[in-house]
């Protein structure tokens, strides 16, 4: 009998840069709602929201970038970013 196996995902997550300022987003958007003088409840939300969705979303990287040894420009690459 044949086995399933499922092939491992090419995505992995983490806290990236984008995900922490999701995450700070949603601590400013709270505070916002704190300070404004209404109810603090659709802003709370708003924020958990956005914590998640964004943070989740811009976590995901792909499994095969993680590791890369980073590579020094060679002369050409260095010329082309001068604008020569």
């Amino acid at each position: 009998m044949d086995e399933f196996r499922e092939e491992p995902s090419k995505y992995l997550w983490r806290w990236t840069k984008w995900s922490w300022v999701c995450v700070g987003l949603a601590v400013l958007i709270v505070a916002m709602g704190l300070t404004g003088g209404g109810s603090p409840t659709p802003w709370i939300f708003g924020a958990i929201v956005v914590a998640v969705v964004g943070g989740i979303a811009f976590g995901f990287v792909p499994r095969a970038s993680l590791g890369q040894p980073k590579r020094p420009m060679t002369p050409e690459a260095k010329r082309k970013a001068a604008g020569k």
